[in-house]
């Protein structure tokens, strides 16, 4: 069911000029997704913000703190949450997000240095957010690297459709966008590729447009679970400001990190009165 060819300029000057479907991969800000459908599927800003940091310790003079081993993990506060890392022996990342009522200027540029000023500045900001979190959250921060430094604002989209009659299939990132919170951005881009490539090839699509409609009929509800989802751990995370809440929140996530160590069968839950 292919009239014609799709025609695709690349950016250095040279074309593509027999392509019979374009799969739109090029992440959240998907220039393609805006140039085809405009306004129409805008990101939504989800009034959170992060500042990331990298924290490095010279184990011939000082340890890592004790509190952290090689796992990832969560500390959380009144309004904020931070996420922790452990990259290498003596590398930590780590992240804390909070409110945010407008998108911040990002410094996102990942592999570019930034000046040590800006970076000084958002440490001082990190430990005035996170002033309640417990350490090793402080001790992170201290020894973490201005230049190295990174300001964020969040943003999601439910995912969309295929556009032009199947021609042109979004996956990934440039379709459903999530915030770090989700935790499996990466994860649902596989699955995409995965799926589409399993209905392209199957014989039971005797057109391109009929793969495209399968694709987005498994893929839309599939990752709209998890936007939706993650919009739910922001505010879990992020929401809680005054002690019941946080002390319900703290034990609810305590509870699920007893699950995640000792993955056995739950047989019966009780609670003493």
């Amino acid at each position: 069911d292919v009239p014609c060819k799709m025609r695709v300029e690349l950016s250095d000057g040279s074309t593509i000029d027999d392509a019979d479907v374009v799969i739109v991969a090029d992440g959240s800000r998907s220039r393609l997704r805006e140039a085809l459908l405009g306004d129409s599927e805008k990101l939504n800003f989800l009034n959170t913000a992060g500042i990331i940091g990298e924290s490095k310790f010279d184990l011939e003079t000082e340890s890592v703190p004790a509190e952290i081993d090689r796992r990832h993990g969560m500390l959380m506060g009144k309004g904020c949450s931070v996420y922790i890392s452990h990259e290498s022996p003596e590398t930590i990342i780590w992240s804390i997000s909070f409110p945010a009522s407008s998108p911040r200027h990002a410094t996102d540029v990942l592999h570019d240095n930034i000046e040590e000023s800006i970076g000084s500045a958002l440490c001082r900001e990190a430990l005035e957010v996170g002033k309640d979190i417990p350490e090793p959250f402080a001790t992170l921060v201290r020894h973490s690297l201005t230049d190295k430094m990174r300001l964020l604002s969040f943003f999601d989209k439910y995912p969309h459709r295929s556009s032009m009659d199947g021609r042109v299939i979004y996956i990934g990132d440039s379709t459903h966008p999530v915030s770090p919170y989700a935790g499996s951005g990466a994860n649902m881009a596989i699955v995409d590729g995965l799926h589409l490539a399993k209905f392209l090839c199957s014989p039971a699509f005797k057109s391109l447009s009929s793969a495209a409609s399968a694709f987005d009929d498994e893929m839309v509800p599939r990752t709209s679970d998890v936007v939706t989802q993650q919009r739910k751990t922001i505010n879990m995370a992020n929401g809680c400001k005054n002690v019941v809440s946080v002390a319900l929140r703290n034990a609810f996530f305590h509870g699920i990190g007893i699950m995640i160590r000792n993955p056995k069968p739950i047989k019966r839950i009780t609670i003493a009165s």
